[in-house]
C-alpha cells in the first residue's frame, strides 16, 4: 500500500503515486522524512500544491 513504509532497510526512499481517474490529475509524493506533498493538475493546466504530515490533512505548502 502507498502509505506504508518500504519493509527493506534503506536510509532513504521515495514514492510517487499518480491518479488519472477523476478530471484533475492528481499526483502524491512521500519520503523516508515522512513528508507528503500533493500536486493537483486542473485541465486549464493549473495546479495546486498541498502538503502533509500525515497523508491525510492536506494544507498549501509554504
Amino acid at each position: 500500500m502507498f502509505s506504508e513504509e518500504p519493509s527493506i532497510a534503506f536510509s532513504s526512499w521515495f514514492k510517487r503515486l499518480t491518479d488519472d481517474i477523476l478530471a484533475n490529475r492528481i499526483i502524491t509524493e512521500r519520503d523516508h522524512l515522512n513528508e507528503w506533498v500533493k500536486y493537483t493538475y486542473a485541465s486549464d493546466g493549473t495546479h495546486v500544491t498541498q502538503c502533509s504530515t500525515d497523508g491525510e490533512k492536506w494544507l498549501r505548502c509554504n
